[in-house]
Order: structure tokens, then C-alpha cells, then sequence
């Protein structure tokens, strides 16, 4: 693997846009997720341009059919202005309303499409954990996949290239993710594939957030010299059994992306050194895992195409929802300090890129 190709799986979820600059200057990453689909950290920007990316940012789209309506959008208004909704950072409230109701996504779409904002075939997620009813989405699976229809005919009617990937299923087998879907993860998503089938609506991609389980619940008697590779294993597994659930569906041949991962949970005591050997064990497996009959062929039977932690740095600002959430703490898992300099946790992935692709 070279360096550029390295550069190019490897990405970070970010709230941070001020310091992308200096990540795409110290860190071995080719890509960052938007959780907003607005690209304001680097638009215009020179050191975006330099990269050459035409995928340098993974947008999020958040609208929802079901929320398309001015009784939400003014209800929304009113958490934003009282502070009780996570703010963007550098987006202004019409600007962010706009996107959640179809007239204003079409609209930005077209526009930005055809001044090069977006470049062709830019992939896009649809929303960050659909149906996860903790983030405030209750969505079923017949309303993601009607979503899923809404955008697709966006992109026919306006001629636009561009892709749709499921957005993040988060798969951790415990009563926590039980709870926050009301079925298991991995039911879930077989219930959107099977509806999404039943309708004859495509992705072109999948996203999976594969958080340890065991970051929250069990393990916890196992010794420290093997709590990294459980942790890792356990994320592993979860995989695995999505993408056998890919494969019976008839989507072997699809991209799957780790759209989150780390060990950003408070609720066990987990060292430095651990989170460090977690990260090193599922990013190296992650880039170089392989499988004849689970891995997409068009890949080398890779089973992942891009990895994304979770996360670049400690928001610059508070933001409501996140900085005062008890089950996150950004601390553990972030790459950068918030004057850009390396973590430890930074370095090791640097180490693992100069182990995997090796700069000469």
C-alpha cells in the first residue's frame, strides 16, 4: 500500500473545522466527515485545492421526509436559538434549516454541483444513525428507505452523478444499542435492505459504527494485557456479521465504510495505552483484512473500503448535546490538541501508517 493510497481510506469524523488545515498537514488522513453535508471548512480554501481530493469531505445528509414540515423547522428554530440543539460550527441557522426540507436540499444540491462545490460522484451519507432514537431519530426503516427514494430522485431528476450510502448503523451487540433501535442493530439493518429491496431502492454504499460493545458493558475482567485485542475483536465481529448480512442481500460488491470507531466512553476506565492499541489493532485490520467470500470483489476482497475515527479533536466551542453529553468523552479518543499539536494517541497513528506505508 503507498502512502496515497493509505491517505486515501484513512479519514476522521470532526467537529473541529479550524484545525483540518493542520490535520491534513500532520495526520496520514485523505478525507473527513461532515456531519452538516456543508463542506465550510475547506470551501474556497487553498489547502483543500492543493490536496486534490475529489471526495476530500463525506457529507451527511440529515433531511427526513418525515420532518418536512413548518411545525418541525420551528420547533427546530427554537432549540437552536435556546441553545438546546448542537450548532455546526460556522453555519448560520437558515443555512442549515434550508438543507432539512427538500425544496432547499435540491436547491444547494444543483447549485453546488454546478459551480464545483461538489464534485461529481461525491459521496453522500444519509443521516448519522437513522432510526438510532437516541440522536432524536425515530425513523423506520420504511422512512429511511423512503428518504433514501426522495434524495435518488433529486440526483435523476437534475442529472447530478453523485452517490448515496446508508448512513451509519451503529452495531454494538448490547441492551444499550437494543434499546436505542428497538431491535438489534443488525435486524435493523436487514429490515432497511429487505424494505429498500421491496422497493427497488439502491445504495451505493454502507456505513457502520462498530464501537466495542464491550466499551460499555462486559470484559471488564479481563486482564490489560488482552483488553485492546478483545475490544478489537469485538468490533471485528461486528464486521463481519454486517457484511454477511450484505452479502444475502445481494451487496457483496458494495463499499463498506467504518463511518465512526474509538473508544470515546466514559463508563469503563480505559488507560492511554489501551485506546492506543485498540486503534492500532482495528486500523490495521481494518486496511488489510481480506475475505474471498465476504470482501468486495472489486476491492481485492477487502472487507472495508474507508476508516474514519472518531475523532479529530475536542470541539473549539461548546456544543450543546456533545460537549455536555455524560456518555462522551472526547478527551480519550481525539487526535489533536486544540492548538493542533499531535496527541499520543495522533502519533500512534502515524505509526501505523509508517508501518502499513512507509513514506519512502
Amino acid at each position: 500500500m503507498t502512502r496515497a493510497e493509505f491517505r486515501a481510506r484513512v479519514g476522521v469524523a470532526c467537529i473541529t473545522p479550524d484545525l483540518l488545515p493542520t490535520a491534513f498537514e500532520t495526520l496520514p488522513i485523505g478525507f473527513y466527515k461532515d456531519y452538516h453535508a456543508l463542506g465550510k471548512a475547506h470551501r474556497g480554501a487553498g489547502w483543500a485545492a492543493d490536496l486534490g481530493h475529489d471526495d476530500l469531505y463525506v457529507p451527511v445528509i440529515q433531511y427526513r421526509s418525515t420532518g418536512d414540515v413548518p411545525e418541525h423547522l420551528a420547533m427546530l428554530r427554537s432549540l437552536w436559538v435556546n441553545g438546546q440543539f448542537p450548532k455546526p460550527v460556522g453555519v448560520e441557522l437558515d443555512e442549515f434549516l434550508s438543507l432539512l426540507k427538500r425544496s432547499g436540499l435540491e436547491s444547494w444540491l444543483v447549485e453546488r454541483s454546478k459551480d464545483g462545490s461538489l464534485p461529481e460522484a461525491t459521496m453522500f451519507v444519509l443521516g448519522n444513525e437513522p432510526g438510532y432514537r437516541p440522536n432524536n431519530d425515530p425513523r423506520t426503516p420504511q422512512q429511511i428507505v423512503e428518504d433514501a427514494r426522495l434524495v435518488r430522485d433529486i440526483f435523476e431528476r437534475n442529472h447530478l452523478g453523485h452517490r448515496l450510502a446508508l448512513g451509519g448503523i451503529s452495531t454494538p451487540d448490547n441492551a444499550f444499542t437494543t434499546r436505542a433501535y428497538g431491535s438489534t442493530a443488525l435486524e435493523f439493518f436487514e429490515a432497511i435492505l429487505e424494505e429498500a429491496r421491496r422497493c427497488d431502492v439502491t445504495f451505493d454504499a454502507f456505513v457502520i459504527h462498530p464501537y466495542p460493545a464491550s466499551g460499555i458493558s462486559g470484559l471488564a475482567d479481563l486482564e490489560n494485557d488482552f483488553e485492546s485485542t478483545a475490544l478489537a475483536q469485538d468490533s471485528i465481529s461486528q464486521i463481519r456479521a454486517f457484511r454477511s448480512i450484505m452479502l444475502r442481500y445481494g451487496q457483496r460488491d458494495k463499499d463498506l465504510i467504518v463511518g465512526e470507531v474509538g473508544l470515546p466512553s466514559p463508563i469503563r476506565p480505559l488507560g492511554s495505552e489501551l485506546v492506543g492499541a485498540y486503534a492500532d489493532e482495528i486500523m490495521t485490520w481494518c486496511l488489510t483484512a481480506t475475505d474471498e467470500e465476504l470482501g468486495n470483489p472489486r476491492d481485492g476482497n477487502r472487507l472495508v473500503q474507508r476508516f474514519t475515527w472518531f475523532l479529530l479533536a475536542v470541539p473549539t466551542e461548546p456544543l450543546p448535546g456533545f460537549s455536555d453529553n455524560p456518555a462522551l468523552d472526547f478527551d480519550r479518543s481525539v487526535l489533536l490538541e486544540p492548538d493542533g499539536a499531535l496527541t499520543p494517541l495522533g502519533k500512534r497513528v502515524n505509526a501505523v501508517a509508517d508501518r502499513l506505508a512507509p513514506q519512502r
